[in-house]
């Protein structure tokens, strides 16, 4: 399969990643987006209070969806996980269907088949593949001491993008202190874009 990655610029980036999140919550209200998604989150939010453009190097491409959940365990996992195989929602006119292709606690893989009718009448077909790395409970946490852990999903915060698309992230700060403790390079990056 080849790799695919985006920014939340990307609408029909953005509109899966909005129906994976309808998905689960859905089933579980006890998660929310932390890593790079958070963080693009953040800087487009940020943005357009602002009324400013944002460079295009700003929203640092990914191939993933980073969530935590307050505490899963491997059952209510692989549970939740069958509940967003086969899930299906439109919004706008738009049709997603998930699916998902790699279960398991490690890094799922979700297809989203994308419907939209163009004005010209023809049907447009968008295919997107989306990692999921799946954080269950603190013990599993490796960028966050537990003492903060649970505040990520307990002070989580709904980001606006319009009236229909919404993301659960995690509190700006914690955002990032994660990216700061974690200190790879990319994480270093989303750090100076969003400071």
């Amino acid at each position: 399969m080849k790799e695919q990655i985006f920014s939340l610029e990307d609408k029909y980036y953005l509109f899966t990643i909005n129906t994976i999140m309808n998905a689960i919550e859905k089933e579980r209200e006890n998660f929310a987006i932390v890593g790079g998604i958070a963080v693009q989150s953040y800087l487009i939010d940020i943005a357009k209070k602002e009324g400013i453009l944002l460079p295009s190097n700003y929203l640092r491409k990914t191939d993933d969806i980073d969530i935590v959940f307050s505490s899963l365990s491997s059952n209510e996992t692989l549970t939740l996980l069958s509940k967003i195989d086969s899930y299906e929602e439109i919004i706008n006119n738009v049709y997603c269907s998930l699916t998902i292709c790699r279960i398991g606690e490690k890094r799922p893989i979700i297809k989203a088949t994308i419907l939209e009718m163009e004005e010209n009448k023809q049907i447009k077909e968008i295919t997107i593949y989306i990692k999921m790395n799946l954080t269950v409970n603190s013990e599993k946490a490796h960028s966050i001491p537990s003492l903060y852990y649970k505040k990520q999903v307990e002070e989580s915060v709904i980001i606006r993008f319009d009236e229909k698309t919404k993301l659960k992230v995690s509190p700006f700060y914690l955002v990032v202190a994660s990216k700061i403790i974690k200190g790879r390079e990319k994480d270093i990056t989303d750090t100076k874009n969003i400071g």
